[in-house]
Formats: C-alpha cells, sequence, structure tokens
C-alpha cells in the first residue's frame, strides 16, 4: 500500500488528465445534458423550450473542472 504523501502526489499529477477524460467522456455531456435544462427550470419554472435550451447551453459553457490545491 502507497503512503498518504504517495498517494496525493499521483493524484495531484493524474487531476489534468482526469479533467480532461471526463470533458471528452459523451457520458458527461450526456448528463449535463439532460441535469442542467432540468436546474434552469427548477430555479426559473416553465418556459420556452428554446429559451431554455439557449441558457443550458450558455450554462454548460460556463462549467468548468478546476483544481483544487490540497
Amino acid at each position: 500500500m502507497l503512503s498518504n504523501k504517495s498517494t496525493q502526489e499521483i493524484a495531484s499529477a493524474l487531476v489534468d488528465d482526469v479533467i480532461k477524460y471526463i470533458e471528452e467522456d459523451s457520458r458527461y455531456v450526456d448528463f449535463m445534458q439532460e441535469v442542467i435544462p432540468d436546474a434552469v427550470q427548477s430555479y426559473l419554472g416553465d418556459v420556452d423550450e428554446d429559451l431554455k435550451f439557449e441558457l443550458s447551453l450558455c450554462i454548460m459553457d460556463r462549467i468548468c473542472f478546476r483544481k483544487s490545491n490540497f
């Protein structure tokens, strides 16, 4: 078993690649395309479908993973 320090160092080395992997995975895109419109509707109530779609795309473009400095 690896030490905690070694585990943390490996995680730090992999984080950028894992973020890229997730963002390129179609499951991530599918999830975001399903959940974001639901969130928009949850906060705004019933809105025009075209508006909900456009808002969802804009929001998805603004969401990104970022590294945390542990």
